[in-house]
């Protein structure tokens, strides 16, 4: 029996604090990084199979930046363009509206919208990135 339970680190970050565990001191250096946590503590860690996974991730990361357009070049416009487009689609309006809804205890103390807060509010899944997506949109009509 091992004591230990080898954590990968599978998110989009460059480097990733332990945020679980604060007194560890752990960092994982980017995606496909590894550090051996005590096995009493890997639970809570795979509770977030987004971010840790208990098996070497095989594959590339996903990409942080928006994606290329096909002569190439990154469209840097992408975000800030698309916010006029949530108006007429249905799941992000009930999104954002969702978002607007949430009390203070439903934000990280980063100020961001807890993931489980948003889709309890939604009723239905959402992914953080469709919530990157409506804070987003929010922080640009406020602007």
């Amino acid at each position: 029996m091992t004591d230990t339970v080898r954590i990968y680190y599978v998110g989009r970050k460059a480097a990733k604090k332990d945020n679980l565990m604060r007194d560890s001191g752990r960092v994982w250096e980017g995606y496909g990084t590894y550090h051996d946590v005590w096995a009493p503590d890997a639970p809570k860690y795979l509770k977030h199979p987004d971010v840790w996974s208990d098996k070497k991730p095989s594959g590339k990361q996903a990409p942080e930046a928006p994606p290329a357009t096909d002569d190439g070049e990154q469209d840097a416009t992408a975000a800030d363009d698309s916010a006029g487009e949530y108006e007429n689609d249905e799941r992000m309006s009930a999104i954002i509206e969702a978002i607007q809804r949430l009390g203070s205890e439903d934000y990280t103390t980063q100020g961001k919208p807890k993931v489980n807060a948003v889709v309890s509010a939604c009723g239905f899944s959402v992914s953080a990135s469709e919530i990157a997506d409506a804070v987003h949109y929010l922080s640009n009509q406020a602007a």
